[in-house]
């Protein structure tokens, strides 16, 4: 933040203000980021207004191609796309953990199996074995009990529960070409 003097108060113009950290919100959702996108937290508002979230991510999906293992990070976000912890993250060990998924609309590949998350984030290899012009990877909350990690979700809906049927846990379509090898 910037101060300008408007009124000739004697204060020199273009002060600055102290900095200032902000502070993630609750949890309401989970963000997928595939290669070649960029996560911009606090860019965003999830969920918006008509449902489909709106920013959080810049740059389009670099284009796969099938039997080529690539790596996607699921985060936990509030609802301005800030990366958080949420209320279920462990310290302990892998079984204390909120664990995610990712499902994929390639029939034939074999989906990474439940991730715990650690910090907020959980990351996955994934391979894809059918050429497509419009794939989509879906990241989910992994079961019921301690799974549960969106407490910022409002009430009136379930409560607890990750927004994993709305656009910022699913990509959008992206291609994937067919191995040359």
């Amino acid at each position: 933040l910037v101060g300008a003097d408007h009124i000739v108060s004697g204060l020199t113009s273009d002060l600055a203000s102290s900095t200032f950290t902000v502070a993630a919100g609750d949890p309401v959702g989970l963000q997928i980021v595939m290669p070649g996108q960029v996560s911009e937290p606090g860019g965003g508002v999830y969920p918006a207004p008509a449902g489909t979230p709106t920013g959080g991510l810049s740059n389009a999906i670099s284009t796969r191609t099938t039997g080529a293992p690539f790596a996607v990070t699921v985060k936990l976000v509030d609802r301005f796309m800030n990366p958080t912890l949420g209320a279920g993250d462990c310290g302990g060990g892998a079984n204390s953990c909120p664990q995610v998924r990712l499902t994929t609309t390639d029939s034939y590949d074999v989906e990474p199996g439940l991730t715990p998350m650690s910090a907020g984030l959980a990351n996955f290899n994934v391979t894809l074995v059918t050429r497509s012009t419009s794939t989509i990877i879906r990241a989910e909350p992994g079961t019921a009990g301690s799974d549960i990690v969106c407490t910022g979700n409002p009430t009136g809906g379930p409560p607890n529960v990750c927004r994993s049927a709305n656009a910022a846990s699913d990509t959008k379509p992206f291609k994937v070409y067919a191995s040359t090898a």
